[in-house]
């Protein structure tokens, strides 16, 4: 997932919001636009598209635009298909790993933005704290958890995710994905 040599720094920015007073038990589906972008060997590729969520079936749709196009397509059970436009190919798998319900649009999308899964992932609550009116959980695994991410910071702001940071052993900073614009719907 990530590489020795390189920092990865993503940022997303939710054209659509997951607010307090959204609810997702009277929503079938949602859409949102995303630009990501990753800083390796210190040049930035960025990375535009949108996802589709469909909650039956938790259907995720991801369309990428740029830097090139595909269409990925994942359920709840981790069937996956890629479609590759340029080569018009069809690539399909089924791991659990894969599955929808392993996505951080996932957990946005049912409003679960507190914890983004990270308990499932074997991850519990090593410390809290409020600095410069942001809230700071540190997440460590659980012993016998074998991972590279050995600690991941995340920062709230008024309840809402706007970065979660992923360090290795030594305190390397492995990646860093930032929450922004977000707006009430």
């Amino acid at each position: 997932m990530f590489q020795s040599r390189s920092y990865k720094l993503f940022s997303l920015a939710f054209i659509v919001i997951i607010a307090s007073s959204f609810n997702l038990n009277k929503t079938d589906a949602i859409s949102l636009s995303f630009v990501s972008k990753i800083l390796e060997n210190k040049k930035y590729i960025t990375v535009e598209g949108e996802v589709y969520f469909k909650k039956q079936g938790g259907i995720l749709t991801t369309r990428l635009i740029k830097p090139f196009e595909n269409v990925t397509i994942i359920n709840a059970d981790g069937e996956m298909k890629i479609y590759d436009v340029l080569d018009n190919t069809l690539m399909q798998s089924s791991s659990a790993l894969t599955s929808s319900e392993s996505s951080y649009f996932w957990y946005f999308l049912n409003g679960n933005y507190n914890d983004l899964g990270f308990p499932k992932l074997g991850y519990v609550i090593k410390d809290t704290k409020v600095e410069d009116g942001v809230f700071i959980t540190n997440w460590v695994p659980k012993a016998g958890l074998n991972t590279p991410i050995q600690k991941i910071e995340m920062v709230h702001e008024k309840s809402l995710p706007i970065y979660v940071e992923f360090i290795g052993p030594k305190n390397k900073a492995l990646g860093k994905i930032f929450f922004s614009s977000y707006k009430k719907i």
